[in-house]
């Protein structure tokens, strides 16, 4: 993703957070309700209707319009995968899109663990959980966290990229002179994310088999 385009989803972010949650109910004019109930009371006096043209057209636009607005509202509550990033000089602040309904963390499955790696539980809670996997001096944390948490990091600014792997988008950002890296992702229900000194490969494979 380009910084251009990421700017103006971090913009239209903003915008909607802007918006007001009710709107105040909308009324119609007297003249607009009179003129209703004539079209009423002629309609009423044929049995048969024929619509112009002209009115069919109107119709036919008017509908369309209005699927494509449908369309466009189910796009946007269905997106619930895309996430927001800022990638500024000392960290990298993450969050997923709109207002996610968040679930309790109640575990987390790891279906790959590098050989000789042993865990160790960090902290557990309905917010979050986060284990640590050591073999030595090599170590990976995984932490799993509420999907409409603000996860902020240590980063570097531009280093941040994007790895796209099937349907998810990793983010993975190694600060200039740490050991360690960290890949963030969501999987539609859950924030998590990886830290570790390991090879950025053995890093992603890692992501792919944690639910």
């Amino acid at each position: 993703m380009s910084n251009l385009e990421n700017a103006l989803r971090l913009n239209l972010i903003e915008e909607m957070s802007l918006l007001p949650e009710e709107f105040e109910e909308y009324g119609f004019s007297s003249e607009y309700k009179k003129n209703i109930e004539r079209l009423f009371d002629k309609m009423r006096g044929d049995r048969i209707h024929k619509f112009t043209k002209k009115a069919t057209i109107i119709i036919l636009v008017a509908a369309i319009l209005f699927l494509l607005a449908i369309a466009g509202g189910a796009r946007i509550i269905m997106k619930d995968r895309q996430f927001a990033y800022n990638a500024g000089s000392e960290a990298v602040q993450y969050q997923v899109v709109g207002k996610p309904t968040p679930k309790y963390v109640d575990s987390i499955t790891v279906g790959y663990i590098p050989k000789g790696f042993t865990k160790e539980v960090v902290y557990e809670d309905k917010s979050s959980f986060c284990w640590k996997y050591k073999k030595d001096d090599e170590y990976f944390d995984i932490t799993k966290c509420l999907i409409n948490s603000t996860v902020l990091l240590d980063a570097t600014e531009g280093s941040t990229q994007e790895i796209q792997i099937g349907e998810i988008t990793y983010l993975y950002n190694k600060p200039e002179d740490e050991e360690y890296s960290f890949v963030m992702w969501n999987n539609k229900e859950y924030i998590i994310f990886i830290c570790s000194n390991l090879p950025k490969e053995e890093m992603l494979k890692i992501a792919q088999e944690v639910y």
